[in-house]
């Protein structure tokens, strides 16, 4: 199963829009959100997909963004600290804004894979026996190009996109 992943989208709505098309082209369903989503009003923009939301700094409505993933009508869900169980592997969605948490997650062996963002950079790495996957930041203020990921848990192939 392909998942899309995603963060620090920053209300955007241009460029979430754009990478949306390329999920909905690639016949995706689930997103992972990293957080940083920002406003309620973006919600709206992933009608069909359900969204597993790890809240980020900027995210200060959580209760308006859950509500409005409620309406998306999917199984969407959203917490500070996003567990699930998702193609029999145990997920943390987490934006990575508290480091010495973070840490200690990454390195309690309670996950198969976390899916972090807040750093605005790119990273796949290893700590202990636990995946980390940043796709980078889907909107950052002065940067000349946004980033995406496309993980598939059936084959562990993870793609990084560009949006300029």
């Amino acid at each position: 199963m392909k998942v899309g992943i995603l963060s620090d989208t920053h209300n955007d709505s241009n460029t979430l829009q754009a990478i949306l098309k390329h999920m909905r082209e690639e016949k995706l369903t689930t997103i992972f959100h990293c957080g940083d989503v920002t406003s309620p009003d973006m919600i709206k923009y992933f009608n069909g997909f359900t969204v597993h939301l790890g809240f980020g700094n900027g995210d200060y409505l959580t209760g308006a963004l859950k509500e409005a993933l409620i309406l998306l009508g999917t199984d969407s869900t959203a917490k500070r600290l996003n567990t699930l169980s998702f193609s029999s592997k145990q997920i943390l969605i987490a934006h990575g804004n508290y480091p010495r948490e973070f840490h200690e997650l990454a390195t309690s062996g309670r996950f198969e894979y976390i899916f972090t963002g807040h750093s605005h950079e790119r990273e796949h790495s290893l700590a202990e026996n636990t995946r980390i996957i940043n796709p980078g930041a889907a909107s950052r203020t002065g940067q000349p190009s946004y980033s995406y990921a496309i993980f598939n848990f059936q084959n562990n192939n993870l793609d990084y996109y560009q949006i300029h």
